[in-house]
């Protein structure tokens, strides 16, 4: 799994009128259209079908086939001598994203390993993108065509947009404050965008969703409804699963699962924060945002601060929660599952007691009705971690058109089972183990144990 960080900078806007304002921007979006060469001007309210606003497929279907995501750099960044405009995609109209990568990496714009990343990224990306589009995956976010040319340009067109934000994030770096909240307009619809990018990752029709789900899925909702408060715990294997979440969740449960999906808050360690190529997708999810026990020891001096943000963050969730209808997705292994040396097989990672409790006693304190349902979910091939923990920013990614499992196991109570007798510490580890092995064993039912 915030505040926006992006402001639409107008000079002089104190000063002028509402109808001053009006007339400006109306001569800046015809002197735009013009530089586009009269290509259309994107909408940016709802661009993607899976959008809940009013009227927002019937728009899609209209701009879908002619229209990709641009970034306007001209509304976030309107200090031209802040960030170069020759940098943008506007300026070098006719080149793909391989071509702009490659003038980057000539002008040693980056460096030559940031420049290996991304062209690796996208050669996979592009055969996820060719395997979705033959299923007509990509139907609904933009590429209607099964033409090998026409999906290759769309692929160029979402890296190219991706490349302007990391340009932009350049001299404007992200910042996740303890709550974040999904940045979805009205200059650039970040969760739209990451959900049309990720589209290729998810291989729907061979996915398997657990036939429990869906009676997890309408408790779940009504509970959200009544203003209770909600907590799906399980595994993590990718930086992709919020996105395999919605996906699965609008594929099966329709625009209601979408809705939900996207009112996710997201637990999140500080990789998908601070690592500049995963920060544009997390704007566009709604995160408590965390310092994972693997990593707060990763700078001895950073210690305290960041144990201190851990803090404030339990804050906000105690307040989320007290005004209920919250949904929370929490993987208590602190990271991401890996494949085992010894078998080769992905296997779940162990749940930490100390955070288990830690959530719990929060949920508590906030004063309102917490339901906890496990989680099971096989989503590795989408974007596989590094075989390690790696301390450095910017892996290696390498994407695919990936068959997902996931189950919504049904609601359990924390403490069935455990005797009163046990002492606290005792009491948190049963708690741990007793969910970590019913996420493992519907994982290994499913068939994700043995498939990936």
């Amino acid at each position: 799994m915030w505040v926006s960080c992006i402001s639409f900078g107008l000079r002089g806007s104190r000063q002028r009128t509402k109808r001053q304002l009006s007339l400006l921007l109306t001569r800046q979006r015809l002197h735009w259209q013009l530089q586009r060469r009269k290509r259309a001007l994107p909408r940016w309210v709802a661009l993607a079908a899976e959008s809940n606003a009013p009227g927002a497929r019937t728009l899609f279907a209209q701009t879908a086939e002619n229209e990709s995501f641009r970034f306007p750099i001209e509304l976030l960044c309107p200090t031209p001598t802040c960030c170069d405009r020759k940098l943008f995609s506007d300026a070098n109209p006719k080149l793909t994203f391989l071509e702009r990568l490659e003038l980057f990496r000539q002008r040693s714009l980056l460096s030559t390993r940031a420049c290996s990343v991304l062209r690796g990224w996208y050669e996979s990306y592009e055969k996820a993108a060719l395997a979705a589009a033959a299923d007509g995956a990509l139907v609904l976010f933009g590429c209607p065509s099964t033409d090998p040319k026409q999906v290759l340009r769309w692929c160029s067109d979402n890296f190219s947009t991706l490349f302007d934000i990391l340009i932009y994030e350049l001299k404007h770096p992200f910042h996740f404050k303890p709550y974040h909240q999904a940045v979805s307009g009205p200059e650039f619809n970040y969760t739209a965008f990451g959900n049309r990018f990720s589209r290729p990752l998810c291989d729907l029709q061979r996915s398997y969703l657990d036939p429990s789900s869906e009676a997890s899925f309408a408790c779940i909702r009504a509970q959200l409804a009544a203003g209770d408060n909600v907590c799906l715990v399980g595994n993590h294997q990718s930086e992709a699963d919020p996105f395999a979440i919605y996906h699965m969740f609008r594929h099966h449960f329709g625009e209601s699962g979408a809705a939900l999906a996207e009112s996710i808050l997201y637990m999140a360690g500080d990789r998908v924060r601070d690592d500049p190529l995963a920060a544009p997708f997390s704007v566009g999810r709604s995160m408590l945002t965390v310092y994972s026990k693997k990593h707060i020891l990763d700078e001895p001096d950073r210690r305290s601060e960041k144990q201190a943000h851990n803090r404030k963050t339990l804050r906000e969730m105690e307040r989320l929660f007290a005004d209920g209808g919250r949904c929370v997705w929490f993987a208590p292994s602190g990271g991401r599952d890996r494949r085992s040396p010894e078998t080769g097989r992905v296997t779940c990672a162990s749940f930490d007691p100390d955070a288990i409790e830690l959530f719990r006693l929060s949920a508590e304190k906030a004063g309102r009705p917490c339901h906890y349902y496990p989680m099971a979910i096989g989503t590795f091939n989408m974007l596989p971690p590094p075989d390690q923990v790696e301390k450095e920013k910017g892996e290696q990614r390498v994407v695919s058109y990936a068959r997902l499992w996931m189950s919504l196991m049904p609601q359990v109570d924390l403490d069935a089972g455990i005797s009163p007798a046990l002492s606290k510490s005792e009491k948190r580890q049963a708690r741990a183990e007793n969910l970590y092995h019913l996420v493992v064993q519907k994982y290994t039912q499913m068939g994700a144990y043995d498939a990936q």
